[in-house]
């Protein structure tokens, strides 16, 4: 872990066009620029939510919230083994008030953003202070309209994480969303 932080950190401050891996988000960078990695071992982290139905059919539901370390590499911390289950909700529905499941995982990520003193780390003799933050919460669509608490998505901009600006079309009474503004060539945003 300790060698791919190093490595994150290099890719950060090469810089890239576009993002490739979370060294590259701005989130990262943001944990970069103000010198909150250099003091030991820090591990970021993404948290993430999604409901799933039990049985089909009498509709139980669930909606775990799982955290999943990005120190680790990519290969890694895909598997399931290195994704961290934080809560599952009780069904038979989805729960009424998911943000009350998160407060005490966020009581529990502030404790390791302050840092966790006395970790050995294996051929080493000197204790470290061991730092966890959180670098970007992941949700689907109804997820994240539950928790920002939103009603519907007939908005000119779809995303409240991301601005992406939609162009609205009479004929159809859709708003879409493209790469470039059809009537001016103005680019919205870029990537593939």
């Amino acid at each position: 872990m300790l060698k791919n932080m190093a490595a994150a950190r290099t890719a950060a401050e090469e810089g890239a066009d576009g993002v490739h891996d979370y060294p590259h988000s701005e989130n990262f960078r943001h944990y970069l620029d103000r010198k909150l990695l250099d003091g030991g071992p820090f591990i970021p982290v993404n948290v993430g939510t999604d409901g799933f139905q039990f049985f089909r059919q009498n509709g139980s539901e669930g909606w775990p919230v799982s955290a999943t370390p990005l120190s680790l590499s990519p290969n890694q911390r895909t598997r399931n083994k290195h994704q961290l289950l934080l809560v599952v909700t009780p069904g038979p529905k989805q729960p009424v008030d998911l943000e009350s499941f998160l407060h005490p995982i966020a009581e529990e990520l502030n404790e390791l953003a302050k840092g966790v003193p006395g970790l050995i780390i294996p051929n080493s003799t000197t204790p470290v202070t061991l730092l966890a933050g959180v670098l970007s919460f992941t949700t689907d669509q109804p997820g994240g309209d539950t928790l920002f608490q939103s009603k519907g998505v007939s908005s000119y901009v779809y995303n409240r994480l991301i601005l992406f600006k939609g162009v609205y079309v009479p004929a159809s009474s859709h708003i879409y969303f493209p790469r470039t503004d059809p009537s001016n060539g103005d680019v919205f945003f870029q990537g593939t």
